[in-house]
C-alpha cells in the first residue's frame, strides 16, 4: 500500500454538514459526555471513515508538530495560520498517527477481528472533526484500505456528535479528560502528558491542582510531569536536537528522566541538582552505549551517580537551559553550597565518551558499595548488642505484664552467649 487516497482523508467543513443532513438513518445510541460545564446526551451515529477529519491539535500528535516546525525552520505559530482542513494537513496527520507508538495497542486490538461498539464512539464536532478516536479512526482506514473484504467491518464508525463548536480550550479539556479517564482511550504518554500539563500550566488560572482534577491525577503527579517534561527539553536542547520529540521517544529515556527527577529531588542545592544532570545527560545522549558498558540500564546509573555525586567535578558549563519549575509538594529544599571532597575527579562531560562515564559511576558505585557494607559489618556486635539491650529494656519496664512461662530457659541461654561474647572480647 503506498498511502491512503484523498478520498479517504474527510469532507471539507461545509461537505460534511450537508452530508449529516442529508443522513438517512436513526441515530443507534446516544453517550454521556460533559461538555462546556454541563452533561451533554449526544446522538452516535454510524459515519464512513472517508468523511471525517482529523484534529490538527490532537494532543497525541503534539510532539511530531514541534519537532516538524523545528526541523523546517518554521516560525512557532506555523500551524495555527494554515488551513487545517487540507488534504495535505489532513495527510501529514495521518502520518504522524501512524508513527505514534500508542497506535500499536489500537492496531493489535482492531486487526484481531474486534469490533467497534457503540458504547465507545467517537467524538466529532458537527462539522466532522474528530476531538477523541484520531488514533483509532487511523486504524480503521489503514485496515480497510489494505483490506476492503477483511476489514469491511471498520468501513464506518460510531461517532458521537457534539451539540454545537466550542472554543480551543473546550476542546483541549474535553480531549484530556478522555484519554485520561475513558475506557475507550489510551492514556497519553509521558511526552503528549507532560507538553499538555506544561502549556496548561502557563494560563492564567490554571495550577496544578485544576490541571490534576482535568486529567485525573494529584498536584503532585502534574509537578513531577512538568519537572520531567522541563528536564526532557533541556536534554534536547543539551544534545542539539531541540524540541525534536519524535526522536526522544525512541531514544526510550523514560525511566531515566524518572529517575533523574527523583534524586534531584533529593538534592538540597541547586549545585548539586546541576551537577547531577550534568552528569545524566551526558550518558542519557547514548543510552545504549552507556548501559551496555557496564551491564545497567542508564537509569540505574543515574542513581549510582546520585549516590556518589561528590566523586565527580563536572565541567561543561550550563545545561540549565531555563528556571527550573518551583516543585514544593515534591521536594522541600534549601539553598546551600556543594562540598565537594578535595579527591574529586574532574570530568568534561562535552569531551568524555558515555560508555567512559558510565564505567567511571559505576566503579564509584562500585567502591562505595563495597566500604559501605564493611562499615555494617564492622559495626554489626554494635548494632546487635544495642537493639539486645533495648529488648531487654523494655522486658524490665513491662515485667509486671508479661508472660512469665518459659522465659527463665530463654533467659539463661541468653546469659550462656553473653558469657561467650565476654571471653571472646576479654581474649582480643
Amino acid at each position: 500500500m503506498t498511502g491512503l487516497s484523498d478520498d479517504f482523508l474527510g469532507k471539507g467543513p461545509a461537505a460534511f454538514k450537508q452530508m449529516r443532513k442529508n443522513l438517512n438513518q436513526e441515530q443507534v445510541s446516544v453517550y454521556d459526555i460533559k461538555w462546556k460545564g454541563s452533561v451533554e446526551s449526544l446522538p452516535v451515529y454510524k459515519i464512513s471513515i472517508k468523511d471525517l477529519r482529523y484534529n490538527l491539535f490532537n494532543t497525541r500528535i503534539k510532539p511530531h508538530l514541534l519537532q516538524h516546525i523545528a526541523q523546517n525552520s518554521l516560525p512557532e505559530d506555523h500551524f495555527s495560520t494554515i488551513d487545517k482542513d487540507a488534504l495535505s494537513v489532513q495527510r501529514m496527520v495521518n502520518g504522524f498517527l501512524r508513527k505514534n507508538h500508542d497506535r500499536k495497542s489500537a492496531l493489535k486490538f482492531f486487526k484481531g477481528g474486534e469490533l467497534p461498539v457503540a458504547q465507545e464512539p467517537l467524538v466529532s464536532t458537527i462539522d466532522g472533526r474528530v476531538l477523541n478516536g484520531n488514533q483509532r479512526l487511523c486504524v480503521f482506514r489503514e485496515l480497510f484500505d489494505g483490506n476492503p473484504s477483511k476489514y469491511s467491518h471498520l468501513q464506518t464508525a460510531y461517532v458521537a456528535f457534539l451539540p454545537d463548536n466550542g472554543t480551543l480550550e473546550d476542546e483541549r479539556e474535553l480531549e484530556a479528560t478522555f484519554q485520561e479517564t475513558k475506557l475507550a482511550a489510551v492514556p497519553f504518554d509521558w511526552i503528549q502528558s507532560g507538553l499538555w500539563a506544561i502549556e496548561e500550566r502557563k494560563k492564567p488560572g490554571k495550577s496544578p491542582a485544576k490541571i490534576g482534577k482535568t486529567l485525573g491525577i494529584s498536584e503532585a503527579e502534574v509537578l513531577f510531569q512538568i519537572q520531567r517534561i522541563t528536564l526532557a527539553r533541556e536534554f534536547l536542547k543539551y544534545i542539539g536536537k531541540e524540541e525534536f520529540w519524535y526522536s526522544l521517544r525512541e531514544m526510550n529515556l523514560l525511566e531515566a528522566f524518572k529517575t533523574l527527577v527523583k534524586e534531584q529531588n533529593k538534592l538540597k542545592s541547586k549545585a548539586e541538582r546541576d551537577a547531577l544532570k550534568e552528569g545524566a545527560f551526558a550518558m542519557m545522549q547514548d543510552p545504549k552505549k552507556a548501559g551496555g558498558a557496564v551491564g545497567k540500564s542508564v537509569h540505574l546509573l543515574i542513581g549510582n551517580l546520585a549516590k556518589n555525586l561528590d566523586t565527580f567535578d563536572f565541567d561543561s558549563g550550563d545545561v540549565s537551559g531555563g528556571k527550573s519549575p518551583s516543585n514544593d509538594i515534591l521536594r522541600p529544599r534549601t539553598q546551600s553550597k556543594t562540598k565537594k571532597k578535595q579527591a574529586a575527579e574532574k570530568i568534561d562531560t562535552k569531551k568524555i565518551k558515555p560508555a567512559e562515564l558510565a564505567k567511571k559511576v559505576a566503579d564509584a558505585e562500585d567502591i562505595r558499595s563495597k566500604k559501605h557494607k564493611a562499615k555494617l559489618e564492622k559495626d554489626f556486635g554494635n548494632r546487635m548488642m544495642k537493639s539486645a539491650t533495648t529488648s531487654f529494656d523494655g522486658i524490665i519496664e513491662n515485667w509486671e505484664n508479661i508472660e512469665k512461662k518459659g522465659l527463665k530457659s530463654r533467659v539463661n541461654k541468653a546469659l550462656t552467649r553473653l558469657k561467650k561474647i565476654k571471653r571472646m572480647i576479654d581474649e582480643e
